[in-house]
């Protein structure tokens, strides 16, 4: 899959997941975690997404703001543990 149909997918999700429907549109370089976005219950409903979407697990060690912090971020995390370079 191309890191950009995951970037779309993955705001899909967020859109519809995450933010509930609200009106804000999530672009690749909206704010997540300064939106409040992502939060305790929520982030681990995001984890099992990628598990189930993707077949990666994030491991504790990508547990880190910088991946998290808007669409691109977790694109770019995707891509680096489907590709087994895990931090």
């Amino acid at each position: 899959m191309s890191g950009a149909a995951i970037a779309q997918t993955l705001r899909s999700y967020i859109q519809r997941e995450l933010m509930g429907g609200e009106a804000r549109e999530v672009r690749d370089d909206s704010p997540l975690l300064e939106w409040g976005v992502i939060e305790s219950l929520k982030m681990v409903a995001l984890l099992a997404f990628l598990e189930r979407e993707y077949a990666v697990v994030v491991p504790e060690a990508e547990h880190m703001p910088e991946n998290f912090q808007d669409v691109a971020a977790l694109t770019r995390m995707v891509e680096r543990l489907q590709a087994g370079e895990a931090r």
